[in-house]
């Protein structure tokens, strides 16, 4: 009888616990951090701006993402290239499901100029958006 009260305990005690996995700068959110940026690079120097823009989260939307492309891009012109060169990540999965940040600096040559832009990625639902967009023009 004691040893049912033991495993009984044992199994509650288990049972009511929730995991927690957090990981930092793990290589598969790297990979696909990197992807979703070229992705969104690749989409604007291609001139897909309506592509490019589904990519932008709640924060800026389509229309004012859009409209934010356009203006880098009559602002700098055509992306020449693209050089991803720092990335962070954030991954967290719990009982509320999973949460990931992301952040990359980017070095993009344009035609007239060279930027240092950051993009801040999230996942408000199943699939990754892009939550902060930062151009740093150099004159």
């Amino acid at each position: 009888m004691s040893r049912f009260i033991f495993v009984s305990i044992i199994v509650f005690l288990f049972a009511g616990c929730h995991q927690t996995t957090i990981r930092n700068n793990d290589p598969i959110d790297i990979k696909e951090a990197t992807d979703f940026t070229r992705h969104f690079y690749h989409l604007i120097a291609i001139n897909q701006i309506d592509s490019a823009s589904l990519l932008f989260g709640e924060w800026l939307g389509f229309e004012k993402g859009k409209s934010l492309i356009n203006k880098i891009k009559r602002f700098n012109g055509e992306i020449v290239e693209t050089e991803i060169t720092t990335v962070q990540t954030k991954f967290k999965q719990d009982e509320n499901g999973i949460e990931k940040e992301y952040a990359l600096l980017i070095t993009v040559k344009y035609d007239s100029t060279t930027c240092s832009e950051q993009i801040d990625i999230t996942n408000p639902s199943d699939t990754l958006k892009i939550s902060g967009y930062h151009v740093k023009v150099n004159l």
